[in-house]
């Protein structure tokens, strides 16, 4: 098992009080933070809990926003315990949410392209020799300082949670302690934060998933897989998993957008990974699965 060292800052803690809390701490006040892999990579998946207005590392900026723009989640790709690579969700004010990409080079961090982004992750793989998704997920303790700012906070403001090496496993459906908001639609028990209605339909298993009053979704997963990460102006309102032997599973998804109107997405789980797909697919799919 791996063992994760997080820290997050803000802007206002001095450096004394960032040196005490370098053990293994995570700083829940701004983001929710869970550890993970994607492509054999180790990342660190971070929600934001309100807006955040710009993100640094070890002091040095990573992204800063515009009076118009604010982060919701950021993704850090880890090559031996250090941020080389970020991708960042951003929301402007009309709602639209556009990609932010950014590579560590030579200790600043600077903008690149989506086609760059995708050979810098090819050359962490080549560095951490993990193309086989298989390699071993035992690794050294890690230990990365993120910080963000908005408000500033003092320590009061701070919730911190301790991990072990018991926190994590490598595969999807596993289970692992759930950060708040989080639906893991193959694990147990979830039933504090949604109801679940659980049926079989043309011989497919259906379990349906609806938040509890007063319970809000912002992440829904597979173990350590993600499905769908929630927007600070998005609602998670249902989903439904569809499960049958020889097919893939299909997981549909409700959410509500800013304007109030709801919009559906689609995902089809394939091996270990889930991937979004158009409606056509899903429908035809699910067609398939319910008349096989």
């Amino acid at each position: 098992m791996k063992i994760l060292a997080l820290l997050l800052y803000s802007s206002a803690q001095s450096a004394d009080t960032q040196k005490k809390r370098t053990g293994s701490l995570i700083d829940t006040s701004r983001f929710w933070v869970r550890q993970s892999k994607e492509c054999g990579i180790p990342v660190l998946k971070c929600l934001a809990k309100k807006s955040i207005e710009e993100i640094f590392y070890a002091k040095e900026p990573v992204w800063a926003g515009q009076s118009d723009l604010s982060c919701s989640s950021a993704t850090f790709y880890l090559e031996e315990g250090t941020p080389k690579l970020v991708l960042i969700k951003v929301v402007d004010e009309d709602g639209r949410r556009p990609t932010d990409y950014r590579y560590l080079d030579h200790g600043r961090w600077k903008a690149c392209t989506q086609e760059e982004y995708t050979s810098r992750v090819d050359q962490i793989k080549n560095a951490l020799n993990i193309w086989d998704i298989k390699s071993s997920d035992i690794e050294e303790p890690i230990s990365v300082q993120l910080g963000s700012r908005g408000r500033q906070m003092s320590d009061q403001d701070v919730e911190s949670t301790e991990m072990d090496a018991s926190d994590e496993s490598a595969e999807p459906g596993s289970t692992r302690p759930l950060y708040p908001g989080t639906l893991d639609i193959f694990r147990k028990p979830y039933e504090t934060r949604v109801n679940v209605r659980s049926y079989v339909y043309k011989n497919t298993n259906c379990k349906e998933f609806k938040p509890k009053i007063g319970q809000d979704i912002t992440s829904v997963v597979d173990g350590l897989c993600d499905i769908w990460n929630a927007e600070p102006i998005t609602k998670f309102l249902e989903g439904t998993l569809y499960t049958k032997f020889s097919h893939n599973p299909l997981f549909r998804l409700n959410f509500e957008k800013s304007n109030g109107h709801s919009k559906e997405l689609y995902f089809e789980k394939i091996n270990r990974t889930w991937r979004e797909i158009d409606d056509k697919d899903y429908n035809r799919k699910n067609r398939t699965m319910l008349s096989s």
